[in-house]
């Protein structure tokens, strides 16, 4: 357990901040994002506590969930000066790394694999590459059921437009669900995309597949994902775009702006996420974004976040997955997605992207 002081009118952050070191300048060359991840784990820590009977970090009924909502309030939102705050070594060790840059400390007794047991796909296709697979997993990543899952990809295979339409609207919907940066609550853990479905994750981690189930598996989850991927540039295109397959960057940019959540619309840092975005996804550099190329992406955010750390291939994306992988779209270097945009281009269509 690790206790840190609360100075004089200190609230959450500046508490953590001038327990780590950093001054109001650091504090500032800190990108959202990352106070974002910091906020997400006090929650984590919060919610342990309480689990285990100990003091909540906030006092007067306050919950991190509710950060933003100043009507529920108390006049001691501010923890108290002198008070001791309590958290988990492991937590408090991520968030020094996420604040510091200084590797943490990875503790014997902490797990080092995820509890939930990967689905077996034996196929080269479907498999996550080398470079993106899941590694030892230092920040618990839960995988809630769903509260009303976007119905089946298969359920509009080999549909027409007006079905994908409907698909694309009901994904988007979806994803813009899954931040809930204005509330506080940082993500919606029960929303969550459905690729597959229960079936296929069943038969996924069946040990000893036979060649049979593993080809079943690798051209379901292919048809499934191709499906969603033409689904969502249906959407974009008929509805921001001019109807003609394709998405600019205008249109992708038009498209983009209505998702942002409302504390990001006048953010600066923000108004570039949209054309950072375009440059990975436009993986053939022809100056638009296809179906394909929306698809390669929906793939690369099933098998993994930025940092490796999810589930793995389980045929569903996760708010936690696709709150990362969008983190990842939005910065202007490459970086790890470029890697597994590569490999799913040309898993999905044998395609790889211009350089």
């Amino acid at each position: 357990m690790v206790n840190i002081s609360v100075g004089n009118g200190q609230g959450i952050t500046q508490a953590i901040a001038s327990n780590l070191g950093l001054s109001s300048a650091d504090c500032k060359k800190i990108n959202l994002s990352t106070w974002t991840k910091v906020m997400t784990l006090v929650d984590q820590n919060n919610q342990q506590n309480k689990a285990e009977g100990k003091d909540s970090i906030f006092t007067g009924g306050n919950n991190v969930n509710n950060i933003n909502n100043k009507a529920s309030w108390k006049t001691d939102f501010q923890v108290k000066p002198n008070q001791q705050l309590n958290f988990d070594e492991g937590i408090w060790s991520k968030i020094k790394e996420l604040l510091t840059g200084k590797p943490q400390e990875v503790k014997k007794d902490e797990p080092t694999q995820q509890n939930t047991p990967k689905p077996e796909v034996s196929s080269p296709s479907v498999s996550a590459p080398e470079a993106a697979k899941p590694v030892a997993v230092t920040t618990k990543v839960e995988t809630p059921a769903p509260a009303q899952p976007v119905p089946s990809a298969q359920q509009v295979e080999e549909t027409g437009e007006a079905q994908l339409l409907q698909k694309g609207k009901e994904m988007a919907e979806t994803f813009k669900a899954m931040p809930n940066l204005d509330d506080g609550n940082l993500i919606n853990e029960d929303v969550e995309l459905q690729i597959t479905d229960d079936n296929w994750r069943a038969l996924a981690g069946k040990k000893d597949k036979t060649d049979a189930e593993k080809q079943q598996l690798d051209t379901q989850y292919k048809t499934n994902i191709k499906t969603l991927g033409k689904a969502y540039t249906t959407y974009i295109d008929k509805t921001y775009g001019n109807g003609d397959g394709v998405l600019s960057q205008d249109e992708y940019t038009k498209f983009e702006e209505t998702m942002k959540p409302e504390i990001l619309k006048d953010d600066p840092e923000a108004a570039q996420l949209p054309s950072n975005a375009f440059k990975h996804l436009d993986l053939n550099k022809d100056g638009s974004i296809d179906h394909e190329e929306i698809s390669s992406y929906l793939h690369a955010i099933d098998f993994g976040t930025e940092e490796g750390k999810s589930n793995g291939l389980n045929g569903k994306i996760s708010a936690y997955d696709f709150m990362s992988n969008s983190i990842a779209l939005g910065k202007s270097e490459k970086n790890m997605i470029d890697q597994k945009l590569a490999y799913t281009y040309n898993a999905l269509f044998g395609k790889k992207p211009v350089e």
